[in-house]
């Protein structure tokens, strides 16, 4: 028996298999039909498992086959089938995330000076380059400026902001985006058929929901319960994914205005979880859902029949108030992925339009979110101790430094004396935003006054 896990099993061999990319495997095959003009330096960038290494190895095997078929690689060459099995001398790939340094990368540029040695070209794949120290990043930039005709750089990163602009600048970039849950499902089902694996397709869309878009981690999730079934049930006790039936026993506890078994639902949740930050998600993504139920949009398709009722039920009863608990739970979120995008594109269009909702409305003055006393006149001299005492809570003994509690005092002092002189609510509402600065001053981390402007609070102010 094999010991190939299926995702390298079922890994693409050619640009047709390549799941959820058309578009730019379309780009990508354009330049190899002409046969010239493609760039020495691409850099495909997305989020992980959506094909960035896998395009990088399609397009180094293709130049270096020996028969190619149209724009596919024959797959049958002793080129492709070195290429297959990971040792073809000529394509060389390397994990920034642990080869970082600048000896790694005049390791790499020792090699890029040879010529290619049984292939027609010689061809790189650096893997996460944004972990590549700055000094690398150097290096790497002196390559790019007057590559050999027979040299190609594939550079594959989740995080393209920290790659050097210049290096940017020097590459054609390819974006991949999610792929989608109908796209993941349909692979799983070929894979479950290939396999003899038995499935039921509602198991195969939640799958493909959990993964969020990543189509090697849809295929993990899919080793992992192919043992003992392909099943909803084992699904959620194989993976950190958070069961739908847990998520609405907790929201319907809502509905009933349960709070005691609520927050007893809320213990249980976190604690069977294998991820605190799975449960935010599944959450927010399951009212994101009824709320898309509630606007009367075509999710049907998307959302299985025995949660589609569910759906329904909690949008009639939950009514306006989805717009006010998505964008107030959802801003607070760790990350910036899908669902943070749609909060915060819920919320621009809450401004654009004048509905914000209640909260930010209301004239709740700073202090009162702080928890301190509310005072008709704000004392300055008291200020400067509010500041260094929210800054100073960051953590047991944590140093301050007394220019960061002067400046925040300063700029708190200003939005706190507008908020009491004031009854305009623009600036009312502007002011309980000071929330999002007490709730960092809250946090285990300290922030630099720099660090606060580079974070949006100190601009929100």
């Amino acid at each position: 028996m094999s010991n190939e896990t299926l995702y390298n099993k079922y890994r693409p061999k050619l640009f047709a298999e390549v799941v959820g990319q058309k578009k730019i495997v379309a780009s990508l095959t354009s330049y190899l039909k002409k046969g010239k003009g493609l760039p020495h330096a691409i850099m495909f960038c997305g989020l992980q498992g959506t094909g960035k290494t896998t395009l990088a190895r399609l397009v180094s095997k293709f130049l270096n086959c020996e028969k190619p078929n149209g724009f596919e690689p024959c797959n049958q060459c002793s080129n492709c089938k070195a290429a297959l099995e990971g040792h073809h001398p000529d394509l060389i790939e390397m994990d920034a995330a642990s080869e970082r340094g600048i000896d790694d990368i005049r390791d790499l540029k020792a090699l890029a000076r040879t010529m290619p040695s049984v292939g027609k070209v010689k061809a790189m794949i650096i893997d996460e380059v944004h972990d590549l120290t700055s000094q690398a990043m150097d290096a790497i930039l002196k390559m790019l400026e007057e590559p050999p005709e027979n040299l190609y750089f594939f550079f594959c990163t989740t995080n393209p902001q920290k790659v050097s602009k210049t290096i940017q600048s020097r590459c054609t970039i390819f974006r991949l985006w999610w792929v989608s849950q109908t796209e993941i499902a349909a692979r799983l089902r070929e894979i479950c058929q290939a396999e003899h694996i038995e499935f039921v397709d509602d198991a195969l869309y939640e799958i493909a929901r959990i993964a969020n878009g990543s189509m090697r981690d849809a295929i993990s999730i899919l080793q992992a319960v192919q043992p003992v079934g392909v099943s909803l049930e084992n699904i959620y006790n194989y993976s950190d994914a958070v069961s739908p039936v847990k998520v609405f026993d907790l929201l319907e506890c809502a509905v009933q205005h349960k709070l005691k078994i609520y927050l007893a639902g809320v213990s249980d949740l976190i604690q069977q979880s294998n991820s605190v930050y799975g449960v935010l998600w599944e959450v927010l993504n399951t009212l994101w859902s009824v709320q898309e139920v509630r606007m009367g949009l075509q999710r049907e398709k998307l959302i299985p029949s025995y949660q589609l009722e569910k759906y329904k039920s909690f949008a009639a009863a939950f009514g306006s108030n989805l717009d006010v608990a998505i964008t107030e739970v959802g801003l607070q979120f760790p990350v910036y992925d899908e669902l943070k995008a749609k909060v915060l594109l819920l919320t621009l269009y809450q401004r654009l339009t004048g509905t914000q909702s209640e909260r930010l409305q209301s004239p709740v003055l700073p202090m009162q979110v702080a928890g301190l006393p509310v005072a008709t006149a704000i004392d300055p001299s008291k200020l400067r101790n509010y500041s260094y005492w929210f800054l100073k809570r960051v953590g047991e003994g944590a140093s301050v430094l007394t220019d960061s509690a002067d400046r925040v005092s300063i700029k708190y002092n200003e939005i706190v004396i507008d908020c009491v002189c004031s009854k305009d609510k623009a600036v009312n509402s502007h002011c309980v935003l000071l929330e999002d600065l007490i709730k960092l001053f809250n946090s285990k981390e300290s922030f630099s006054v720099l660090e606060l402007i580079q974070k949006g609070v100190i601009w929100k102010l």
